[in-house]
């Protein structure tokens, strides 16, 4: 339903599938229609998911924490992109290239001037953790073809 832009009838089916005793989400089940809720900039509906599943102790990846950090700044609702960016950096504290170039798309739909006053520093913060992931990665491929 969620590949033919029924998200409506998706959201439905994921309800009464999360209705029934016992169901534990599970991410692959639950991320596209969250992704597409992001995509098309229905925050109420996103968030109110987003909620129910970390009530049910789901855990986002760095994937979904990066399309509800866009979503919001697209939005123009600085504090909830925030409070998601935090969460993401506690969760997922050396994220991926892929999730450093969100955040910056996050800060770029906000507006320089926005970002700055909301602490325009965190996509230099990114930048610096994905440096070092990257100085990681090239150690750790140094290191195997060593023991080759």
């Amino acid at each position: 339903q969620v590949s033919q832009g029924l998200l409506s009838a998706s959201s439905g089916t994921l309800d009464r599938m999360l209705s029934t005793e016992g169901m534990r989400p599970k991410l692959r089940n639950t991320s596209p229609l969250l992704l597409a809720l992001c995509a098309a900039g229905r925050r109420a509906e996103a968030s109110a998911l987003w909620r129910r599943l970390s009530s049910l102790g789901l855990a986002f990846s760095e994937k979904e924490y990066g399309a509800v950090v866009l979503m919001h700044a697209r939005a123009h609702a600085v504090g909830e992109m925030l409070r998601r960016m935090d969460e993401l950096l506690l969760r997922h504290p050396r994220p991926g290239r892929e999730t450093v170039q969100m955040i910056e798309e996050a800060y770029a739909a906000l507006g320089r001037d926005a970002a700055i006053e909301n602490d325009g520093c965190i996509s230099t913060v990114f930048r610096d953790v994905v440096a070092v992931n990257d100085a990681d990665a090239d150690a750790d491929a140094d290191a195997a073809e060593a023991a080759d």
